[in-house]
């Protein structure tokens, strides 16, 4: 075996076997990245939309408490309650696991 030119069999079952287990371990996790990324910068698009909003039913005293507005493929679900001394804003949507997420913020009337 001195004289060995190449790789055996061995080796190449060795070689095989760590990029599999490396194919098959990375590619999930990139995968779970890219959803847990999308969904971080989808909540913080709404969350701001909904602030924006909130703003102008403080602002302009607008008295349409829900509207709909779209977001990608999504439909948003904007509500606003009056409760004792501020307005409560309120979004619901669909995010990119299927999942139903509410957010709200809290705004003080002028």
């Amino acid at each position: 075996m001195k004289n060995s030119k190449g790789f055996t069999l061995i080796e190449v079952l060795a070689a095989f076997s760590i990029t599999t287990m490396l194919i098959i371990t990375v590619l999930p996790l990139s995968i779970q990245i890219k959803t847990e990324q999308q969904l971080l910068a989808d909540r913080l698009a709404i969350v701001t939309m909904l602030y924006d909003e909130l703003q102008r039913h403080i602002w302009y005293e607008d008295t349409n408490l829900s509207l709909y507005k779209p977001y990608k493929k999504e439909q948003l679900a904007f509500t606003f309650n009056p409760t004792n001394d501020y307005l409560q804003g309120c979004v619901e949507w669909i995010n990119v696991k299927k999942k139903k997420e509410k957010s709200c913020l809290y705004g003080y009337p002028i």
